[in-house]
């Protein structure tokens, strides 16, 4: 959770720009799931003994891919919250509320694409 704070502090460093938070997030050295990897252990899961080994790193790195998503959605719908309490400039917080969506929207697709589709049975479970 340490890089989602690093993330929005970059944000406000870069307040110029527009807001692209979730892109770090998919960087395959980050540690979320990727198709790739997905698609690699899914091709172990039936191997006798390396079957068992594969299912608990894909279960493990699913949780927290799923655990990360969340947390970075939720953060951003609460911040929203604040900006419409706080900012008083209609125009200003709509900018700022509309880019803040596009990120959620990118984190939302992630899950459904490589977690709820890919697995239902495990996104049941969280």
């Amino acid at each position: 959770m340490i890089f989602l704070t690093n993330l929005a502090d970059e944000a406000l460093d870069d307040e110029d720009k527009p807001m692209n938070d979730w892109e770090p997030c998919e960087d395959p050295n980050f540690g979320l799931a990727t198709p790739d990897h997905i698609q690699f252990l899914s091709k172990w899961l039936k191997t006798p003994c390396i079957g068992r080994l594969a299912k608990w790193y894909l279960d493990m790195i699913l949780s927290y891919s799923y655990d990360i998503s969340v947390a970075f959605i939720e953060a951003h719908e609460e911040a929203n919250k604040m900006i419409k309490g706080v900012v008083h400039n209609d125009d200003f917080a709509k900018i700022i509320i509309d880019e803040s969506l596009i990120q959620i929207n990118l984190a939302e697709r992630y899950v459904t694409n490589n977690i709820e589709d890919t697995f239902p049975e495990i996104s049941k479970s969280m």
